[in-house]
This record gives C-alpha cells, structure tokens and sequence, in this order.
C-alpha cells in the first residue's frame, strides 16, 4: 500500500475498530440483534469470527508491544 500512496493514490481507512472486533465487545459468543448489521456480515459469521478474533490476538499483541491500542495498530 505505501508504493500507492507514495505514487498518489489516497489511503483511508474505513472502519479501523472492524466494528466492534478490535476493542473487545465481539467474541465468539455475541449473537447479533435483528437490526443489527454485522449479522449480515460474513466476516462475522461464526465461523470466520473465530478465524478472525485469531488475527484480532496477533494485532493486540503487537499493539501491547508498542505501547498502543489495538485500534491505533489497524490506522497505522
């Protein structure tokens, strides 16, 4: 990504708390409400969760290495 940004290309980071996952409210238990639009997101799937609260452990531990929050790993 920094070759693109270096050539001009604009980065922006959408959604870096992955809605929800980075800070610690999504777990592998948490059932979504009706309205509630990360149920309809594959990446909250159940299965996809669990894979993806694995990558979510490797950022905190990178970020506790830094001295930094989880979500200040995802917009660096």
């Amino acid at each position: 990504m920094l070759p693109l940004c270096r050539a001009g290309d604009r980065l922006r980071a959408v959604q870096p708390a992955g809605q929800g996952i980075l800070n610690g409210t999504v777990d592998t238990s948490t059932e979504f409400t009706a309205g509630d639009v990360r149920g309809t997101v594959p990446r909250f799937d159940a299965d996809k969760r669990a894979a993806n609260l694995a990558l979510v452990d490797r950022v905190r531990d990178l970020a506790r290495s830094d001295d930094v929050t989880p979500g200040q790993v995802a917009v660096s």
